[in-house]
Order: C-alpha cells, then structure tokens, then sequence
C-alpha cells in the first residue's frame, strides 16, 4: 500500500503524533510569530483530511509542543521549552484544559501513558535564564513519572 502524506500548513513543524479512534493528532511548534503552536487532527478514515484544529487556549501558546499522548478521553501533551517544561492534560471530549503536570523540570520531548501513569522524557538544551544556564546535571536527560 502506497504511504499517504498530508500537507499540515497552516500548521509548522510537526513534532508528535497520537491516535484516537479514527483521528490522528499532531502537534506543531508553529513559526513563533503569527502561526501559534496547535494540535491538528486528521481523519485517517477520509484520507488523512484535515478537521478543525484541537481547542488548547493559552496553556499551549508558549508550550512547544513536543510529545504527544492518550490515554482514555485525555490527551497529554509535552512542552519542549527548558522555561516552559511540562505535560499538559486536555480533556479530548470537551477540549478543555484540565491541569499542568510535572511543571519545572528540563524540556519534555516524549510522553506516554500506562495505566493512567504519565512518564515523561526531558533533555537539557542550552537554554539561559537570567545569564545562567537553565539546567543542571541532575536533571539531564532523565525518563520520569508525573
């Protein structure tokens, strides 16, 4: 069977994926000016087309979103910025935002969930806060759990 490839503009840079049912969601940094980061979702029924964008509100705006997770009717999703760092939880029914998870540690690239246990992967980068840098060889490329 031939791959199917989708364009995912407006949406920029896809950084991770999720299924749910029949929906593929994909989370995209965005440009950093107009193009905000967001969630997209596809149908993978009707050849990947393109349905309206997952609702995030503010929680994402500065997120960068990384990875990507679900686990029931939640959706979880990690913050790739070292000032930013967490798991976010999204009701998926609603679209609301539930809570912030495992908020202060390095940036959140991988994320999954067993069980209703959230574990997530952060990673150092050589972000600066306040002329110093961001992280320190504790928590340098760690697997935790929320």
């Amino acid at each position: 069977m031939p791959a199917t490839c989708v364009q995912i503009y407006p949406n920029n840079v896809p950084t991770g994926l999720a299924f749910k049912d029949n929906i593929l969601y994909v989370a995209s940094y965005g440009d950093g000016k107009a193009k905000k980061p967001a969630i997209g979702r596809y149908d993978t029924k009707d050849y990947l087309k393109a349905l309206e964008n997952f609702k995030t509100g503010p929680e994402l705006e500065s997120c960068y979103p990384e990875g990507l997770a679900i686990d029931g009717d939640f959706l979880y999703v990690g913050c790739g910025v070292a000032t930013q760092a967490a798991v976010l939880k999204y009701n998926i029914k609603t679209q609301e935002f539930v809570k912030v998870l495992a908020k202060g540690y390095p940036a959140v690239y991988g994320v999954t969930v067993k069980n209703g246990e959230v574990y997530f992967a952060s990673h150092c980068t050589s972000e600066r806060v306040n002329g110093k840098n961001f992280c320190n060889l504790y928590e340098h490329d760690k697997v935790r759990r929320a």
